[in-house]
């Protein structure tokens, strides 16, 4: 069949691309607020099985993904103006059990087969299932001996609870959410002070990158508009003044001032994890408490292609007040640059955290990545130290004195401006 007019039209207007058409067509991660371009696109009728995803053909509708050059959290914003009636109609249909026929029962009793036992020690806790589609785990989890399950989900239970409940679980929700952020949020408006949150989410497989939108996983017609790494479930805890608790499939967000309860509930579930990124700061003169505190420590904003940064102007960088204060705590820190100084200066800086010096890890991305396990409390900052600094003046020739060393980008990430 000849291909239509319409579409060598398109064809004929996008001859002669570059790069700069990612860029235009990127956005800024809805976690991080760092650089996502276009990672992949998919029919929306692809949904979550691992052997034949379209199974049910194809509905000639594109669903475009972009991917976090920082986080790596993958998103698309085809659902982003949907309305609740709108999900209901197209997505969590009369047909959502053809394409996920564990959904109504299977999942459910697994899953509280699985938590039953984990939490064993804590049945008397009050327990909201949040998400809770047809309230099977609710029941399955009061025949297991756990007393006070309520169940609410928006769709299928849309009554809001009352109350406040000291445990909140979430067993394949925020993949579905356009904003993870007011989501957990959300959540967090029902728990109790001190209390926790246990779910579940696959995450990226390593190999991502090389099978993009084909992961069995990325499937519009489930809904999944959110597909996670750690680092990115990290970042939405952080978001909303929480913790991640990294395990398998089941996770935990919690606060640093956790119950006993809470912490042990946590315990069963992960171990702590930050993944921390160090940015540039936007305003150098009004620093936030989370930002480096040197204002003699940066050169001026400026702009360089897609990215804005500052030109750091000292050999030693601090961020105060960005470590989480739970112990111990696996801890992955990110300094992304856009240049350095000379060839070979980013590689030899080098990271204090907690006492410890570290050295970075190589990444091809143009970011330093530091991983280490803080193990008891420690002053709550992170210095960056690097070489000595030097001047294109003095090594070029160049009018420009300053003293520089990285050029490390500010966020949240900023298209450019368009021409017309």
């Amino acid at each position: 069949m000849p291909m239509s007019r319409p579409y060598l039209d398109m064809i004929t207007r996008t001859l002669g691309i570059t790069a700069n058409t990612a860029v235009r067509q990127a956005h800024a991660c809805k976690l991080c607020g760092g650089f996502a371009p276009p990672f992949d696109s998919v029919d929306f009728y692809k949904y979550c099985s691992p052997t034949n995803p379209f199974a049910f053909g194809f509905a000639g509708i594109h669903v475009e993904y972009r991917r976090c050059r920082d986080c790596s959290f993958i998103s698309t914003d085809f659902f982003d103006d949907w309305s609740s009636e709108e999900f209901a109609a197209y997505v969590y249909n009369a047909d959502y059990s053809r394409i996920d026929s564990e959904y109504a029962d299977i999942r459910p009793g697994s899953i509280a087969t699985m938590l039953a036992e984990r939490l064993a020690a804590w049945r008397d806790v009050d327990v909201l299932d949040y998400g809770s589609g047809s309230g099977a785990f609710a029941e399955q989890m009061s025949a297991r001996g756990f007393a006070h399950v309520t169940n609410y989900d928006p769709f299928s239970s849309p009554s809001r609870p009352d109350g406040k409940f000291s445990l909140i679980t979430c067993f394949e929700v925020i993949e579905h959410t356009v904003s993870p952020i007011a989501c957990v949020q959300d959540m967090i408006s029902f728990l109790a002070p001190g209390g926790c949150i246990v779910f579940s989410q696959p995450l990226q497989p390593d190999n991502i990158e090389v099978i993009r939108g084909a992961w069995w996983y990325i499937g519009p017609r489930n809904g999944h508009a959110s597909i996670f790494t750690t680092d990115a479930l990290s970042r939405l805890a952080s978001n909303c003044g929480l913790l991640l608790h990294r395990g398998d499939w089941l996770h935990g967000f919690g606060a640093q001032d956790a119950t006993e309860t809470s912490r042990e509930i946590l315990a069963a579930i992960g171990t702590p994890y930050a993944w921390l990124r160090l940015d540039a700061p936007e305003d150098a003169s009004s620093f936030a408490p989370q930002r480096a505190q040197q204002v003699d420590a940066w050169h001026a904003l400026e702009r360089g292609g897609n990215v804005r940064f500052r030109w750091t102007r000292s050999s030693r960088i601090a961020w105060h007040d960005v470590l989480p204060q739970v112990y111990p705590l696996r801890l992955r820190v990110s300094v992304p640059f856009v240049n350095e100084i000379t060839p070979g200066f980013a590689g030899a800086c080098k990271v204090e955290v907690a006492g410890q010096v570290l050295t970075p890890s190589p990444d091809p991305r143009g970011e330093l990545l530091f991983e280490t396990t803080l193990d008891a409390p420690a002053e709550n900052g992170v210095i960056l130290h690097t070489p000595e600094l030097a001047s294109p003046h003095d090594l070029r020739g160049f009018a420009d004195d300053r003293p520089l060393g990285l050029a490390i980008p500010v966020y949240p990430w900023e298209p450019p401006a368009t021409t017309t």
